[in-house]
C-alpha cells in the first residue's frame, strides 16, 4: 500500500524522513507538556486542602473543572482545526492556555482564582486531536502509525511521570505551587517546538465552510458538553450524595435526555458539530464504547493499585505500606509497557490491521487485573501484574488511537479524537472514581474491597473485548495479511479521502 493512502492530505508527503523526525519530537514535547501536569495534582490534594482551608468535596473540583472546561470547548475548537486548517495554531492556543492557567494558579491566594487558573488549563485538551490531526496530514503511513502509537504512550508515561514527581514533592514538604510553576515552563517549552519545528497547517478543504462562524455549531456544542459535564459531576459527587440522591439520578436523567435531544438535532443540523454518520459508524462507536470501558479498566489498575500499596498493613487489609513515590513507581511498569507497545502495535498493525491488537489487548488488560486480585502480597507481585496491563493499554491506546485517525474521513479526525480523552477520562475515569469510592466508601476498607473492585475493572476490560471483537470481525481480513486495505475501501472512507 502506498504511503500516501487513505488518512494522508490532499498534496502528498512535503516533509522529508529527517524533518519527520523533528516533527515528532516538537509533537511529543508538546504533549509532554499537557501530559506530566496532568496527574500532579492528585498526590497534592491534602497540600491544597490545608492552603486554601477546604473540605475534600471542594477538593475534587480543583482536578473536576478542568475536565468540564474541555468537555465544554474542545469540540469546537476541535471542528474548528479540521475545517478551517487551524491545527498548528490550536495547539499554540492550547499550550498558551496551558501556560497561562498554571501561571494563575502558581500566584492564586484563594479557591475561586485557582479554580480560574484550572478551568482556563482544560482548553489544553484540545492538544491530543489536533496533534494527531498534524501527524494525520503530514505523515506517510508508516510514520503515522508508529507516531500515533507513540502520542498515546506519551501521554500515559507522562501521566505516570507526573504522579512519581508529585509524590517526591510531597515526600520532601515542598510547596505544591512549584508544580504550576514547572507546567508553565513545560508549556513554553512546547510552544517553541511547534512554532520552529512545525510546518503550518494546509490550505483548508475544498467544502470548508466560508467563515469560522459558520463551522461553529454552539447548540451542538452545548448538546456535547451537557450530558458529559453532568455525568462527571455525578460520578464525582456521588461518594458524598450517594447513588439513590436526587442530585445524582437528576443529573443522569438530564446527561440522557439532552444526549438524545443532541443526536436528533445534529442528525439535521445544515454545519453539524459532529456528523452523526461517522460518529455512529461501526469503527466510532466501537472504538468510543472501548474508549469508556478501557478508561475504568485503566483507572482500576493505576489508581486503586496505586492506593492499596500505600495502604497500612492492617489485619483484614493487607496494605503493604509503601511511601507516595513508591506507591507511583510500582505502577511505573504498566506505562513504560506502554511506551514500548504503542510503536511496536502501531507498526504491526500495517500488516495485520488494528483488529488484533484492540482485542487483545483488552483481553490481556482485563488477565492483568485478575492477577492483581489473586498476586498483591508484595510490590514485586503488584508491578508484575502491573507489566501485564500496560502490555494489553498499550496495544489498547494504539489501536484506537489509529482507528480515530485511519478509520474516518481526514476531516473528521480532531473532531472525533478530541471526543476519546473526555469518553475515556471524564465518563470511564469518573465512573471508575464513582465506583472506587463507594467500593472503600462504606467504613474502614479491606482487602476484600480491593479485590471487588479490581474484579470488576477485568469485567469490564473483558467486555471491551467484546465490543473490539466487533472491530475484529467485521475486517476479519486483517488475519490474512491484508491488514488495513480492508479498512480503507469502505465509502465512508473513500468519500473522504479523494485526492489523496
Amino acid at each position: 500500500m502506498a504511503d500516501t493512502a487513505v488518512g494522508t492530505a490532499p498534496g502528498g508527503i512535503r516533509l522529508t524522513p529527517r524533518r519527520m523526525t523533528v516533527v515528532t519530537a516538537a509533537l511529543l514535547l508538546a504533549l509532554i507538556g499537557y501530559s506530566v501536569p496532568s496527574n500532579m495534582l492528585v498526590p497534592l490534594i491534602t497540600s491544597l486542602q490545608a492552603s486554601y482551608h477546604i473540605s475534600a468535596i471542594s477538593a475534587i473540583w480543583i482536578s473536576l473543572i478542568a475536565l468540564l472546561s474541555g468537555a465544554a470547548f474542545v469540540p469546537t475548537l476541535c471542528r474548528l482545526g479540521d475545517t478551517m486548517s487551524w491545527k498548528k495554531s490550536l495547539v499554540i492556543v492550547g499550550l498558551g492556555c496551558l501556560a497561562v492557567g498554571a501561571l494563575i494558579s502558581a500566584v492564586s491566594g484563594n479557591l475561586p482564582v485557582l479554580l480560574l487558573g484550572r478551568a482556563i488549563t482544560g482548553v489544553g485538551l484540545v492538544l491530543f486531536p489536533m496533534l494527531a490531526g498534524i501527524i494525520n496530514d503530514e505523515f506517510p503511513i508508516v510514520r503515522r502509525k508508529v507516531a500515533v502509537a507513540l502520542m498515546g504512550a506519551f501521554l500515559f508515561l507522562g501521566t505516570g511521570v507526573g504522579g512519581i514527581i508529585a509524590g517526591l514533592l510531597v515526600e520532601h514538604h515542598a510547596s505544591f505551587r512549584i508544580v504550576f510553576w514547572g507546567a508553565c515552563v513545560l508549556a513554553l517549552l512546547g510552544i517553541a517546538g511547534m512554532v520552529t519545528c512545525v510546518p503550518n497547517s494546509r490550505g483548508r478543504p475544498a467544502d470548508a465552510p466560508s467563515s469560522w462562524l459558520d463551522a461553529t455549531d454552539l447548540p451542538g456544542a452545548a448538546g456535547f458538553a451537557i450530558p458529559a459535564i453532568a455525568l462527571d459531576v455525578a460520578f464525582s459527587e456521588e461518594p458524598a450524595w450517594g447513588w439513590g440522591s436526587w442530585e445524582v439520578i437528576g443529573l443522569i436523567v438530564v446527561a440522557v435526555v439532552v444526549a438524545v435531544a443532541w443526536v436528533l438535532y445534529e442528525r439535521r443540523a445544515r454545519n453539524p458539530m459532529v456528523d452523526q454518520t461517522v460518529f455512529w459508524s461501526r469503527p466510532m462507536w466501537v472504538n468510543n464504547a472501548v474508549s469508556i470501558l478501557a478508561g475504568f479498566g485503566l483507572f482500576g489498575a493505576m489508581v486503586a493499585t496505586s492506593t492499596f500499596a500505600q495502604m497500612p498493613p492492617l489485619p483484614g487489609l493487607g496494605g503493604l505500606g509503601a511511601s507516595p513515590v513508591t506507591g507511583a513507581l510500582v505502577i511505573a511498569p504498566a506505562e513504560w509497557l506502554m511506551v514500548i507497545m504503542g510503536p511496536i502495535t502501531g507498526y504491526l498493525s500495517r500488516r495485520y490491521g488494528k483488529g488484533p491488537f484492540l482485542t487483545g489487548g483488552a483481553i490481556l488488560e482485563s488477565l492483568g487485573l485478575l492477577l492483581v486480585v489473586g498476586f498483591h502480597g508484595s510490590l514485586a507481585a503488584l508491578a508484575l501484574c502491573m507489566t501485564v496491563v500496560g502490555i494489553g493499554i498499550g496495544m489498547v491506546c494504539s489501536s484506537f488511537g489509529l482507528i480515530y485517525v485511519e478509520d474516518i474521513p481526514p476531516e473528521h479526525v480532531g473532531r472525533m479524537f478530541g471526543i476519546s480523552p473526555i469518553l475515556a477520562t471524564g465518563v470511564g475515569g469518573s465512573i471508575g472514581g464513582a465506583v472506587f469510592g463507594t467500593f472503600l466508601g462504606h467504613g474502614a476498607p479491606t482487602i476484600g474491597d480491593f479485590q471487588g473492585f479490581w474484579a470488576l475493572a477485568a469485567g469490564l476490560s473483558l467486555l471491551a473485548a467484546c465490543f473490539a471483537a466487533v472491530y475484529l470481525v467485521t475486517y476479519w481480513s486483517g488475519f490474512r495479511g491484508t491488514g488495513d486495505r480492508a479498512m480503507v475501501a469502505r465509502p465512508l472512507i473513500d468519500s473522504g479521502a479523494q485526492g489523496s
